[in-house]
């Protein structure tokens, strides 16, 4: 069995997918919308098995659940789809919750899709969300600005390899900026 990993950084996955078919894999196993997408554009033959890379339909990876066509296969993200659990948010976070800051890879459909989905539960529930999207390791230090200047009463980080490699900076920031709420 071949592994790889980009580590957050999109731009090895065209390179890593093509070493991955160079070394003639029969299946390529997937757990992200880029590295999907960099696999789609590298092969149309070798199988592409996928998971939590968000909806494949919206996403553009297959045409739709019930016919995917090319060699797309794998789990549909239905997370936007389970807005009936919205009502759990205010229980655990408090019912101080006015202002959610909502960090999220911007350069992630799969991932802006469960944004959406978050910030419009968040919405209905009358909480006002602050986007910061973001697209690479500097964009924190933009999304902690922000947050000093409007401060948030919790953060949301959508859980994607690019957050969960920054997380710790945002644990850093949260102690040190004492926002109220849960990461």
């Amino acid at each position: 069995m071949d592994a790889a990993g980009a580590e957050a950084h999109k731009e090895r996955l065209p390179g890593l997918a093509a070493e991955l078919i160079a070394s003639k894999v029969d299946v390529i196993a997937i757990n992200n919308y880029p590295a999907a997408a960099a696999a789609q554009k590298a092969t149309r033959t070798i199988p592409i098995v996928i998971s939590g890379g968000g909806d494949p339909v919206k996403t553009n990876l297959i045409v739709s659940l019930a016919h995917p066509g090319g060699n797309i296969t794998g789990i549909s993200d239905v997370a936007v789809q389970l807005r009936a659990e919205a009502p759990v948010l205010p229980d655990r976070s408090g019912p101080n919750m006015k202002r959610v800051a909502m960090l999220w890879d911007a350069d992630d459909p799969g991932m802006t899709l469960r944004y959406e989905a978050a910030a419009d539960v968040a919405r209905r529930l009358g909480i006002t969300v602050q986007p910061l999207g973001v697209r690479e390791p500097d964009d924190f230090e933009v999304s902690f600005k922000s947050m000093t200047e409007n401060p948030p009463d919790g953060i949301l980080m959508v859980a994607d390899a690019l957050t969960y490699l920054n997380r710790h900076r945002v644990y850093q920031f949260r102690l040190g900026a004492s926002i109220a709420g849960h990461l």
